[in-house]
């Protein structure tokens, strides 16, 4: 604690002055006033002044710098051998050089480089030279002066890479299979070569997470440096364009033969009068089929010995088939929900997130909603300003951003019981943790927390488990791989996810009490509500329309 000291220090020296001064007062007020009679001395001993380090003399003035002889010596030298001249120049390593012979010669101190430039710059600026009588003359070159020109800065600098993004992507017609990152990298280097993508990648990647993230971008498949990209909405490439055709091509075609297939139908319903000629023709083809299936009889016949191992093969082959058909899932039968009792790895992903992400923040208006949700019976209009202001103070959390009871808050408390809010602090510790945007983290914290919490699935000695689950959970866009590839790197939460009280506790009970209640609130009545749309500038619009809405009982 120093400055501390120093404070005290200089608060004692300062009484010590005050004293000095009204000491300094009195004296000359007894000074004025008249002598007193004069008693005769009494014998007393001769006391020393003890010496006070805060009665030292104070110096105010700047001392006055001494400059050491090396430096007189290095100036006289530059003075005999150089000149101003203008847009002229001396290279100085060559002139420390040659300093240096003379000192060694005429055994003297020598001066450091730095304090040798700083002479060169104080006494003759930029434009220095030789002096004709130098002794250097002729050893030494004299260079011309050149202004450093000033650098061009490229267009491209001041533009933003999702704008660039954009272009680049709608050049290449946003395709539905996504354009890959190479050749992103390749188009945008190609076309703005003061980017230096070919150097810095990070730049770009960092880009397209950020795309993802706010959703500029769609990732059609893989990840990272390995992910395809694309924008949102409807592709114009040549490929897709004919992949549709195709496709209005075949609707076409299967519409034309179910109209064929209906109008058959009808005539075979109304043409009565044709009869006749119908039964003729179908008399010829039947005989025809007669000679054919009699030709087919005889050929089965020879056969029939062969034919009577196939049926064997064939049913063997379809218990085989059997066995490998696909079991069907079965639907969650646990006790509370998946949140309180997980079935699978996955099932433990949205908690495990919410938990290990860093650093959780959460506005005012999300904690009073959580809470006013939640806790209905608490009064968070007056109570709740107070609490975040006790949170402050006691080290609970921090305030990122705003003033008194507005902003964003930062949760710095390590350990806190979910279970139990009997305070508002408690309850504000469950909204921040609920309520924190964006909920990501990396996989070993991941894989940390399951292991601690939930060690029965054995991650820890089967990790083909975890990374499975992993896997399946990004294919269900359930989650989403930040970096890394495989089970490593960092994942995200995709929805949004707020858990209860009950969920983050991990309470299988007051979770389900929790569903059962929603499905009884779930009932809705529906009613007919008329508006009139507002005109727009063209005048279309005004016109009264009828919605059925819905409105929750409570």
């Amino acid at each position: 604690m120093p400055a501390i000291k120093l404070k005290k220090a200089t608060q004692e020296y300062l009484a010590e002055k005050e004293r000095e001064k009204e000491a300094k007062a009195a004296a000359s007020l007894a000074a004025a006033a008249p002598p007193p009679a004069e008693e005769p001395p009494a014998a007393s001993k001769a006391v020393k002044p003890k010496a006070k380090f805060l009665e030292a003399e104070v110096l105010f003035e700047k001392r006055k710098r001494t400059i050491p002889p090396a430096e007189l010596r290095a100036g006289t030298w530059l003075d005999d051998n150089l000149e101003v001249k203008e847009g002229m120049n001396v290279s100085l390593v060559a002139l420390y050089d040659y300093y240096t012979e003379t000192c060694v010669l005429e055994e003297g101190k020598v001066v450091d480089v730095p304090v040798f430039n700083r002479l060169v710059k104080d006494k003759f600026g930029k434009d220095y030279g030789l002096k004709e009588d130098s002794a250097l003359k002729g050893l030494v070159k004299e260079r011309k002066h050149s202004d450093k020109k000033p650098k061009v800065q490229a267009e491209s600098l001041n533009l933003k890479m999702k704008d660039i993004l954009e272009e680049i992507i709608n050049e290449a017609k946003n395709p539905n299979k996504g354009l890959r990152f190479q050749t992103l990298k390749k188009n945008i280097s190609v076309k703005y070569p003061a980017l230096q993508l070919d150097i810095k990648p990070q730049k770009l990647l960092s880009a397209l997470n950020r795309g993802l993230m706010y959703g500029h971008l769609e990732l059609v498949r893989g990840t990272g440096k390995c992910g395809f990209y694309r924008l949102p909405g409807e592709s114009t490439a040549e490929e897709d364009l004919k992949k549709e055709t195709k496709e209005k091509e075949k609707k076409k075609k299967k519409d034309k033969s179910d109209k064929e297939n209906d109008d058959t139908a009808a005539e075979g319903e109304g043409g009565e009068g044709d009869e006749g000629e119908e039964k003729e023709q179908k008399s010829k083809k039947g005989k025809k089929r007669k000679r054919k299936s009699d030709e087919s009889e005889k050929n089965e016949e020879t056969k029939e010995g062969e034919d009577d191992e196939e049926p064997k093969k064939k049913a063997k082959k379809s218990k085989k088939n059997k066995n490998k058909k696909k079991r069907a899932r079965k639907p969650w039968s646990g006790s509370g929900s998946i949140h309180s009792d997980p079935q699978s790895v996955s099932d433990t992903f949205s908690l495990a997130i919410t938990y290990m992400s860093d650093p959780k923040d959460a506005s005012v208006t999300k904690i009073k909603k959580y809470i006013g949700d939640h806790y209905p019976s608490a009064d968070t209009d007056t109570r709740l300003k107070k609490a975040l202001e006790k949170g402050v103070e006691k080290g609970l959390w921090e305030q990122v951003s705003g003033t008194g009871s507005t902003g964003k808050f930062r949760l710095l408390a390590e350990d806190f019981n979910p279970s139990d809010a009997k305070s508002m602090e408690d309850m504000v510790c469950q909204a921040i943790v609920a309520c924190h945007e964006p909920k990501q983290a990396s996989a070993g914290l991941i894989k940390k927390y399951i292991m601690e919490y939930h060690p029965e699935f054995g991650i820890d000695n089967k990790p083909h488990l975890y990374k499975g689950a992993l896997k399946r959970a990004c294919l269900t866009n359930k989650i989403r791989q930040l970096s890394g590839i495989g089970a490593s790197g960092s994942f995200q939460l995709v929805g949004s996810f707020y858990p209860s009280p009950a969920i983050l506790a991990g309470d299988a009970e007051a979770e389900a009490e929790e569903a059962a209640a929603l499905e009884d609130d779930d009932t809705e009545e529906t009613y007919q509500e008329t508006y009139i749309v507002r005109k727009t500038k063209s005048g279309r619009g005004g016109i009264p329309v009828t919605v059925l809405t819905k409105q929750r009982k409570r």
